[in-house]
């Protein structure tokens, strides 16, 4: 937009500029232009890589909010089969085969 009034202006005295100073301006404007452009090109990639980390920031947020929930279920399950009766083997040995199992389930998180 300003190279476009910048050209305008530069038309509009161009009978009063002598070739060389013309020619001068022109280049000056065309350089100008091209830098505008690279400009433009680098802010789109930016704006482009900011929008692909976004989006992945926001995925593993969701990831990571499913992680702790499940990790809260497990937690639960753990501290219910810690509490209970008095210490016998029978029970030793159940409440091991369930935490294994647990353990395995840990071990398979999503």
């Amino acid at each position: 937009m300003l190279v476009d009034s910048l050209s305008k202006r530069v038309d509009g005295m161009k009978s009063e500029l002598e070739p060389l100073e013309l020619a001068g301006l022109e280049a000056a404007l065309r350089s100008l232009d091209s830098e505008q452009e690279e400009l433009r090109t680098e802010l789109r990639s930016r704006t482009n890589a900011l929008g692909a980390a976004l989006e992945v920031r926001r995925l593993f947020e969701m990831g990571l909010e499913d992680a702790k929930a499940w990790l809260k279920g497990r937690s639960a399950e753990v501290e219910r089969l810690g509490k209970g009766s008095p210490l016998t083997a029978a029970n030793v040995e159940k409440e091991i085969q369930q935490f294994k199992v647990r353990s395995d389930l840990t071990r398979e998180l999503p």
